[in-house]
C-alpha cells in the first residue's frame, strides 16, 4: 500500500511540475475542467486570454463584463479559471452572466494557478498563438487591459 502511495505522490507532483511559465515562450497547458467536467486546452491560435479569478474578488469580477465584449468584438476566447470556489459557484456564476468568449474553468487541484505562479488576485496572461506575450496582475482597469491587448492584435 505504501509503494502504490508513493507512486501516487510523485506522477502527481510530476504532472505539476512538468511546465512552468516564461514570458515569451510557450504557454503551459492548462489542467482545468470546464463546469461540465470536460478538460479544456489553449487553441495556440490567434490571441487569448488565462484569467485567475475567484467569486469574492471585487477586482476580479468589474471588467469581465467589458473584457467579454472586447474579446467577442476581437475574436479572443478567455480561460477564466477559478480554484477558489465551488464548482456549483462557479456554475451559478457562469449561468447568471452568459458570457459569450469565457470559457469558466475550475482548477480543483491548483495544477494551473502552479504552472502559472499564481500568488495574487486577479491575474491576467495575454497569450499570442501559443507564446505568453504578458502578465498583468492585480486591479489594472479595464483601459488599462484593453490597450495592452491592442499591442497584439
Amino acid at each position: 500500500m505504501n509503494k502504490i502511495f508513493l507512486l501516487f505522490f510523485l506522477l502527481f507532483f510530476a504532472a505539476c511540475n512538468d511546465e512552468k511559465l516564461e514570458l515569451n515562450q510557450k504557454a503551459p497547458n492548462l489542467k482545468a475542467f470546464n463546469t461540465q467536467n470536460q478538460k479544456v486546452n489553449l487553441r495556440f491560435n490567434g490571441i487569448e486570454l488565462v484569467e485567475f479569478w475567484q467569486n469574492g474578488c471585487a477586482a476580479c469580477l468589474k471588467v469581465m463584463a467589458s473584457l467579454d465584449e472586447f474579446a467577442k468584438k476581437n475574436n479572443i476566447l478567455i480561460y477564466s479559471i477559478n480554484s477558489v470556489d465551488k464548482l456549483e459557484l462557479i456554475k451559478e456564476y457562469e449561468k447568471t452572466h452568459n458570457y459569450s468568449s469565457m470559457i469558466f474553468l475550475q482548477d480543483s487541484l491548483d495544477i494551473t494557478w502552479q504552472r502559472y505562479e499564481i500568488f495574487a488576485l486577479p491575474t491576467l496572461f495575454i497569450i499570442k498563438d501559443g507564446i505568453v506575450k504578458e502578465k498583468i496582475l492585480g486591479d489594472r482597469g479595464f483601459n488599462y487591459i484593453q490597450e495592452r491587448i491592442k499591442a497584439y492584435l
